[in-house]
């Protein structure tokens, strides 16, 4: 799993700074400020490093905002202030700037509205929707819950798995949420009481590794199209549960084991 820090770097008139990308053969995307994660690098200092390299900002951290897991690799979403960047070309020192294989870099601030959002194709899609979803139903971003304290900010703490430990509290209610395993129809099925995600199949393995696929899901339906149903809403302690979590952690809080 490698990591990749990104901004929802916010100017001082509101304006939300992305990158446009254009590649040959493909259409305009954009994507926000920001890339690697080197070996032994603090996530923080790594964002701070990436965004000097790639225009030329400083910027305060307010929190981290979403993470999100996507093709072997996990990308952390902070949201910050800037008060000096640059879309000057010769400011920018990142190698990826050097190969034209790589394409065209396009810095460009749009409003922080629902409206702007909607009108660019922000990649990846998770962090766009979940971004669109709060502005519509006026979210103030800057209110949201800070994931920092639920993950290890340095690499170092990794455990030796190399998976970032989760906290010892799990959000509000779901501290103490576990599922209940039953065999049926020569399988098994997984639900988790009061909750609306269930699983099966035929071993037990499968159940649990369906429930964990399943899980994965409904948080991303949440944040596209959930989080403002009445009966969806106050799930958002589950959904930074999920979020926060990879599998296998995902399957020992599932069975009621600790996680740490």
């Amino acid at each position: 799993m490698t990591d990749r820090v990104r901004a929802v770097l916010i100017t001082p008139s509101g304006d939300m700074l992305t990158i446009q990308r254009i590649r040959h053969r493909q259409a305009p995307y954009w994507v926000l400020p920001g890339g690697g994660v080197e070996a032994g690098e603090d996530l923080e200092a790594a964002l701070a490093r990436e965004l000097y390299e790639e225009i030329a900002a400083t910027a305060e951290i307010h929190s981290l905002l979403h993470m999100l897991e996507l093709g072997g690799e996990r990308q952390y979403f902070y949201l910050a202030r800037t008060h000096t960047w640059s879309a000057d070309a010769r400011e920018r020192s990142g190698p990826e700037f050097a190969d034209p294989a790589r394409g065209e870099y396009h810095l460009q601030a749009i409003p922080l509205s629902g409206q702007a959002l909607a009108a660019i194709d922000l990649k990846p899609d998770s962090i766009a929707q979940f971004i669109l979803g709060h502005l519509r139903v006026g979210t103030d971003l800057f209110e949201l819950l800070d994931l920092r304290p639920g993950i290890s900010s340095r690499h170092n703490d990794a455990d030796r798995s190399g998976r970032h430990r989760m906290s010892a509290v799990h959000y509000d209610s779901y501290s103490e949420a576990r599922a209940e395993m039953v065999p049926e129809g020569g399988g098994w099925s997984v639900f988790i009481p009061g909750l609306p995600v269930a699983a099966d199949g035929l071993t037990f393995a499968d159940a649990m590794q369906e429930m964990v696929d399943a899980l994965r899901e409904y948080a991303l339906d949440w944040q596209e199209r959930l989080l403002d149903a009445p009966n969806h809403r106050d799930n958002w302690g589950l959904v930074q549960l999920i979020s926060l979590s990879d599998d296998g952690q995902l399957r020992d809080w599932l069975a009621g084991q600790d996680g740490n």
